[in-house]
C-alpha cells in the first residue's frame, strides 16, 4: 500500500551501491516505478559495476527494492550529462514527487545523506539562477543557519515552498570558507531523459478554468468511487492531499456539495486535481472502473496527462 508521506515532501529515495551496499546519494521518485538520479550516484569512485538498491525515508516499513538502469548519461567533457533513470520491479510504497518548473530566487530545502548518514539531514538554500547554458544547472546558495549541501546530497530532490520538486542536486564545490551547490532543474530532465517524461514526470502547468457543468461532472464521477462515498474515508483522502491543497478544501455536511467543493478547491492549484486523483487511485485502486472513468473525464478536461 502506498504511504502518503507524513514529511509532506513526497518522492524522496535513498540509493545504495556496492558490496556490501552503502548509501551513495539520493534520487527522485517521479512515477510509481521510475527514479531520476545523478549518473555519478550509481557509479561512485572506486566501486565497480554493482547492484543498485533503493529505499524510501517516508516508508515506515523500510522496503528495499532493486533498481535497473534504463537510461543514463555519463558526465561529458563540459561537465554536462550526469543523469540516470532507474526502474523498480514494482511500484514504490510511497507517493511520487510533484514536479514543477524552477524559478529564480526560490527558497528551497533538500534532504541528503552526508557521510552516508542513514537518517539524513535537511538543508536550506535559495535558487539564484542559471550558471551555465550547457548544463542548465542552477546555483543553490546556502541559507544562514543551515547545514551545507555537500557530498551525499547528489541526486536529492530540491523542494520549493509548497513541496513541489524543482530539481535535483547535481554537484558541489569547496574553497576556503565556502561551499556552493548546483541543481539540475526538472525541465532539464525532459530534454536529457525522454523516458522520464514518457512515464508521467511532467512539470506542473497552470491551473485550468472549468465551467460549472464540468466541475459538477467531476464531482459526480468522484461520488461513484466508493472511497469518496463515505464521509470518513473522504476526509482521509483530503488529509492526504498536499498541505497547500488540503488547507483550501471547505467542509460541508451535504455529500454532493462537499465533493463539488473538493473539485473547486483542488483545480485552483497546478496539478491539484492530479494530486487528488493519485490519492484516490492509491486508496481505491487504479484498476477500479470508477477510478478509470474519473481519470478519462479528467484527461478530457486537460486536468491529467493520459500517462498518469
Amino acid at each position: 500500500m502506498t504511504s502518503m508521506n507524513p514529511s509532506g515532501a513526497p518522492g524522496r529515495a535513498r540509493i545504495r551501491v556496492g558490496n556490501p551496499p552503502d548509501i551513495s546519494g539520493a534520487g527522485v521518485l517521479i512515477a510509481p516505478r521510475k527514479i531520476v538520479t545523478c549518473w555519478h550516484v550509481i557509479h561512485p569512485p572506486n566501486v565497480g559495476i554493482s547492484d543498485v538498491t533503493i529505499d524510501f525515508p517516508d516508508d515506515a516499513g523500510t522496503s528495499t527494492l532493486p533498481a535497473k538502469v534504463v537510461s543514463d548519461m555519463p558526465i561529458d567533457a563540459a561537465e554536462g550529462g550526469d543523469m540516470a533513470l532507474l526502474e523498480l520491479p514494482r511500484p514504490a510504497p510511497v507517493a511520487p514527487a510533484r514536479l514543477a518548473r524552477s524559478r529564480r530566487s526560490t527558497d528551497v530545502r533538500v534532504f541528503g545523506y552526508p557521510g552516508s548518514l542513514f537518517t539524513g539531514v535537511w538543508a536550506r538554500a535559495t535558487v539564484t539562477g542559471v550558471v551555465d547554458e550547457h548544463t542548465g544547472w542552477h546555483q543553490l546558495d546556502r541559507k544562514e543557519g543551515s547545514v551545507p549541501i555537500d557530498r551525499g546530497f547528489s541526486g536529492a530532490a530540491v523542494f520549493d515552498e509548497v513541496q513541489h520538486v524543482v530539481g535535483m542536486v547535481a554537484a558541489v564545490a569547496h574553497w576556503p570558507g565556502h561551499t556552493v551547490a548546483w541543481m539540475s532543474p526538472v525541465e532539464r530532465w525532459e530534454r536529457a531523459l525522454p523516458l522520464a517524461t514518457a512515464n508521467g514526470a511532467r512539470p506542473h502547468q497552470e491551473p485550468l478554468d472549468l465551467t460549472f457543468a464540468q466541475k459538477h461532472a467531476l464531482s459526480m464521477a468522484l461520488a461513484d468511487v466508493p472511497v469518496m462515498a463515505d464521509p470518513t474515508s473522504r476526509r482521509q483522502v483530503v488529509f492526504n492531499l498536499a498541505p497547500e491543497v488540503r488547507g483550501s478544501v471547505p467542509s460541508f455536511s451535504a455529500a454532493g456539495v462537499d465533493l463539488f467543493g473538493i473539485v473547486d478547491a483542488v483545480i485552483q492549484f497546478p496539478d491539484g486535481f492530479g494530486d487528488l486523483y493519485r490519492v484516490v487511485a492509491a486508496l481505491a485502486g487504479v484498476n477500479s472502473a470508477a477510478v478509470a472513468r474519473l481519470r478519462d473525464l479528467a484527461i478530457s478536461y486537460g486536468l491529467l496527462e493520459d500517462v498518469q
